[in-house]
């Protein structure tokens, strides 16, 4: 009997494992599947991330990022000093792994009654922990399941950029499109047809082949909690909507579940009404997400005609206060004149 199983040795469950071990009366289980790191993001990152782990894992500074309109037309974010950093990811992933102490590399083939079965083993639990990603099967066993977009990257040589470039095109995706020089990598994140989209960018691009990856990405948060049951990082939908990335509401929202497992066993409550302090925990997340969906709701009804009045509209404002910070480019809407972006945006949508 474990008193805590995680499903998945991602940022979420590797980071909560670390938590965890750190409470040595605890016995503590982390089931991965894939032996080696698999790379799911650009590793782009805020400010906020040194405040967790340190500098070490910083692989390049960022203090321009390029939008580029169907026309080509550029928009373009510059700072004194960095807003963002790219990380060392798989030195970053080995580095969570190797803390996260006890993982076995083994498939989870079903749940059921408290008792988990792999391709190897069954084991009983107090607390299972879903941090295994968009389609979790922890999910699915309590209900509760995200709706997911599909983002695709290749790594290769011989990109000809020398900038981050954002492609805001829906002739190369639905949401947006990418080009990170500083990773060798280009990719987008679509909704649908995200195979088409991608051949057709990497060619209008004239983008070299490279190393290709493919995943889901969360759109929306979901319930993320059950008796006996949480669900931390992507498991939940804890990614922000207008980026894609997931590090930073991974590592905070497995704080929070550390947090709350700890007093769970103290208090020997593993139901369902005193795991919900967890969701409770994770509201300022969850209200982030629901502010950049609205967001994102609106620009992916937009059409390339549409794109192209908003860049002229927005291309004279002068944003202001970024704060060398990456969220607040989330937050770009409170830094252009109110008047100014609602008249743009109610005359590309009525």
């Amino acid at each position: 009997m474990y008193d805590v199983i995680i499903v998945g040795a991602g940022v979420a469950g590797s980071y909560l494992g670390y938590k965890l071990s750190q409470e040595r009366n605890l016995n503590v289980l982390i089931l991965e599947k894939d032996k080696k790191t698999i790379l799911k993001d650009s590793g782009i990152v805020s400010s906020k991330f040194l405040e967790f782990f340190p500098r070490k894992f910083v692989k390049n500074e960022i203090s321009r990022m390029d939008f580029v309109s169907p026309s080509g037309k550029r928009m373009t974010i510059q700072t004194e000093k960095p807003f963002a950093f790219i990380l060392k990811r798989e030195q970053f992933s080995r580095h969570l792994r190797k803390n996260a102490k006890n993982i076995k590399y083994e498939t989870v083939e079903k749940i059921v009654d408290k008792k988990i079965y792999t391709n190897k083993n069954e084991y009983e639990y107090k607390i299972l922990v879903g941090a295994d990603g968009a389609n979790s099967i922890v999910a699915k066993h309590i209900g509760s399941q995200t709706k997911n977009a599909v983002g695709m990257f290749s790594i290769a040589n011989r990109i000809k950029f020398s900038e981050i470039n954002i492609f805001l095109n829906k002739n190369f995706s639905d949401f947006f499109s990418w080009v990170v020089p500083q990773n060798k990598e280009y990719g987008l994140i679509a909704n649908k047809n995200p195979k088409k989209y991608f051949e057709n960018f990497k060619n209008k691009l004239n983008l070299p082949p490279g190393k290709f990856h493919a995943f889901p990405i969360p759109v929306g948060y979901t319930k993320s909690y059950a008796d006996n049951c949480l669900l931390v990082g992507d498991a939940c939908g804890y990614t922000k909507p207008l980026t894609g990335g997931g590090i930073i509401f991974s590592l905070i929202s497995s704080q929070h579940a550390s947090e709350i497992i700890l007093d769970a066993f103290q208090k020997n409550r593993f139901d369902s009404k005193f795991l919900k302090r967890y969701e409770k925990a994770c509201s300022p997340i969850r209200k982030e997400i629901d502010r950049q969906l609205w967001i994102r709701n609106i620009y992916e009804n937009l059409s390339n005609k549409d794109i192209e009045y908003l860049f002229r509209e927005f291309s004279a404002v002068k944003l202001k206060n970024i704060r060398e910070n990456y969220d607040k480019l989330s937050n770009i809407g409170k830094e252009i004149p109110k008047l100014k972006m609602l008249k743009a945006f109610f005359k590309v949508i009525f």
